[in-house]
């Protein structure tokens, strides 16, 4: 009884979010709402949601610079990531600004949950798009619960980020799939 009700907590769809409505399905993909990219869900039935209660009402057609939010997850969420569109019209480059600014705002983000971030690593790379890059980190709470992060950056002033993190210190392939089929439908 309890591994069923367990299951039942696990498929619901989490406080704050909301199913993606179907019009930006086409099978697993998922396409923006404005129209700048599609991504597959790296695996068969997989969800993709809207971070309603993140997005706090900006509209995904337009996304502002901290950005729209979406997360893609397998059954009963073994996988997961978190995707995060965002423009700008004054910072347009994945450069070392960018990247100071990056360990700066994720910093400040997990010491304000009482964790300490360490072991940024960013890494240029050519996929999607020359001069995205790689990233992973660790972040240690209070308790010495270590979690290492993973994810990807792409784009110029639109830009797209995916995030996952785990107990692992090896990257989950899923997410190195995801990107892999990003497609950019606009030049970012």
């Amino acid at each position: 009884m309890q591994i069923a009700a367990l299951l039942l907590i696990l498929a619901a769809t989490p406080a704050g979010m909301t199913p993606v409505p179907a019009a930006q399905l086409n099978g697993l993909t998922f396409t923006s709402p404005d129209g700048w990219f599609s991504i597959a869900a790296p695996g068969e039935k997989w969800e993709w949601l809207e971070g309603t209660k993140i997005n706090a009402g900006a509209d995904p057609r337009n996304p502002p610079p901290e950005g729209v939010t979406w997360m893609a997850r397998s059954p009963h969420m073994e996988d997961w990531f978190v995707m995060v569109e965002s423009a700008s019209t004054t910072d347009n480059t994945l450069d070392d600004d960018y990247i100071a600014g990056f360990e700066k705002k994720f910093s400040a983000i997990y010491e304000r949950d009482g964790a300490t971030m360490s072991n940024l690593v960013m890494e240029r790379i050519n996929l999607p798009l020359a001069g995205s890059l790689h990233f992973t980190f660790t972040t240690t709470a209070k308790t010495g619960t270590v979690t290492y992060h993973f994810g990807y950056v792409t784009g110029r002033g639109h830009r797209v980020m995916l995030l996952t993190s785990s107990e692992s210190r090896v990257e989950p392939k899923r997410l190195k799939r995801a990107i892999v089929s990003l497609r950019w439908l606009k030049e970012p």
